[in-house]
């Protein structure tokens, strides 16, 4: 459940930082296939395949699959694919790109390099800044670096990176990704659990943590989660709290191109409350197994500790999480999660609400407490 609320905020984050300050100026381009064959001016262009054949003026940012960069770019680079091609003459600024494969050929780069890649190939490339590479495999031929280089390695081909580095070099050289490694059937077993759960390991704990702080005070068992009407409630709110701040970011960011300084001022608001929306969201998603055991438990009218219940529903959340990897099941299996998880998250937002509410309403008179 991390995952979905995750990428939900990876996606607010990474619009945030493709939203710049002099957003009047910049230019959008999306589409499944994308070619940018005129001058353009601060360029954010999304698609499938995208093709910038013209120059930049400032700065590119692009996201794809298969991204090609042949015109000069006057700023900086951001791209982001699973293939970047950059065969540029020059980049004035800072190139930082991230993708499976990313190869960058005859550019002349005047400010620095960040490249983190599966593999990396640099051919008659002159960087007038420091290179920083992380990938599994890096191939470096022809190229001149005028600063410092920081290299993350498994396998490396080509020229002496001490001939091709003016500055200071640094290698970290990892084992290679392609080893061969003898397995049994545990060591099997053990791979698949801990993929399963790669990302689940929060949840494990906050559920440990929470069965041992709520437990002891009596407050692990919650009595109007059920299926019922509120819980349809809850759903919707879910949803609501998924959906809702994602279109008032776009409304806002979209308003923000246009010439109206007084919604402009918005922008920030919105964007702000956006973040934190989904950093509630992702904390909410590590009550969810205490959420499943007691929806379990006033379902079912079972009269078993509800500390009991909670600790046989995190076995039972763990075996669905692997039982997850497969196909078919494991998106039904995934489907019936994200749903219980909407009303999970649409629970926490309704009681944090009231919670707000209860606390900000007027009393009849102050509160004096009693003298010892």
């Amino acid at each position: 459940m991390i995952g979905i609320f995750a990428a939900l905020t990876l996606l607010v984050v990474s619009s945030l930082a493709f939203m710049s300050l002099n957003a009047q100026a910049a230019e959008f381009e999306t589409g499944d296939v994308v070619t940018i064959d005129s001058v353009r001016e601060n360029l954010y262009v999304a698609g499938s395949q995208i093709d910038v054949e013209s120059n930049v003026r400032k700065d590119l940012n692009a996201a794809g699959s298969l991204i090609t960069i042949e015109g000069n770019v006057q700023r900086n680079i951001n791209a982001a694919a699973g293939q970047i091609v950059l065969d540029a003459d020059a980049v004035d600024g800072t190139v930082r790109l991230a993708g499976g494969e990313v190869t960058i050929r005859g550019t002349t780069i005047e400010e620095d390099l960040f490249v983190f890649s599966g593999r990396v190939t640099l051919e008659d490339v002159t960087l007038a800044g420091d290179l920083i590479i992380s990938s599994g495999e890096v191939s470096l031929t022809n190229t001149e670096i005028r600063g410092d280089a920081y290299v993350s390695y498994g396998e490396y081909s080509g020229d002496d990176l001490d001939a091709s580095v003016a500055g200071t070099l640094e290698i970290n050289e990892t084992e290679s990704p392609n080893v061969e490694v003898e397995t049994n059937f545990v060591d099997s077993a053990w791979f698949v659990f801990g993929y399963a759960l790669r990302g689940e390991f929060a949840v494990i704990i906050a559920t440990l943590v929470l069965v041992w702080l709520l437990g002891r005070r009596n407050r692990l068992a919650i009595s109007t989660i059920d299926f019922n009407k509120t819980m349809a409630i809850d759903f919707l709110i879910g949803i609501l709290v998924l959906v809702v701040p994602i279109i008032l970011f776009i409304i806002s960011a979209i308003v923000a191109i246009f010439p109206f300084v007084g919604i402009l001022s918005l922008f920030p608001a919105v964007a702000t409350a956006t973040g934190l929306i989904y950093l509630y969201a992702i904390f909410s998603s590590l009550f969810i197994v205490v959420y499943l055991s007691n929806l379990y438990r006033n379902a079912s009218k079972s009269t078993a500790s509800i500390r009991t219940v909670t600790l046989i529903t995190l076995v039972v959340w763990i075996v669905l999480e692997i039982l997850s990897l497969i196909p078919i099941l494991g998106w039904l299996i995934s489907l019936v999660l994200a749903l219980i998880g909407l009303a999970n998250t649409g629970f926490l937002f309704r009681t944090l609400f009231n919670a707000v509410g209860y606390y900000l309403k007027k009393r009849d008179k102050e509160f004096v407490p009693e003298e010892a």
